[in-house]
């Protein structure tokens, strides 16, 4: 019997730590929503997601407010061509998560196009029931 429970809360455990979190699941939602986004160049949706005291740290070092990022998505300023997820994780802290991935990057800036291989920071911070990006920070792989 002591053999039966020890195993029956062991594959209970794994079982567990292999399973997606709630918050897991949302905030890899909202990550791939912000990416679609983008490439339609849907700034009014961006809008939804971003808090307005958000910061964007572009891998190119440039720094955005909420605003400037969702004007250069107005404008066009960055056109996002693909944008190819190849890593994805999310620890959850409670009130916040942080999403780090890894991807390929191909824009437009200029009429010129460019490829970045980047790895990336999302924080997010729940606010009732409403997660909000409030920190964005973005490096190249070399």
């Amino acid at each position: 019997m002591k053999t039966l429970f020890t195993t029956l809360v062991a594959v209970l455990l794994v079982s567990a730590s292999f399973a997606q979190s709630k918050t897991d699941a949302e905030i890899k939602k909202l990550s791939k929503d912000r990416i679609k986004w983008l490439l339609e160049g849907k700034a009014d949706s961006l809008a939804t997601l971003y808090d307005q005291k958000a910061v964007t740290v572009h891998g190119n070092g440039m720094v955005k407010s909420t605003e400037e990022q969702l004007q250069d998505v107005k404008k066009g300023v960055i056109k996002y061509n693909s944008i190819d997820v190849s890593e994805m994780t999310v620890t959850d802290f409670g009130k916040t998560a942080v999403l780090v991935g890894k991807g390929v990057f191909n824009i437009e800036v200029g009429g010129s196009k460019m490829t970045a291989n980047m790895a990336y920071t999302e924080v997010y911070l729940k606010s009732g029931k409403t997660w909000k990006l409030i920190a964005r920070h973005a490096s190249p792989i070399q």
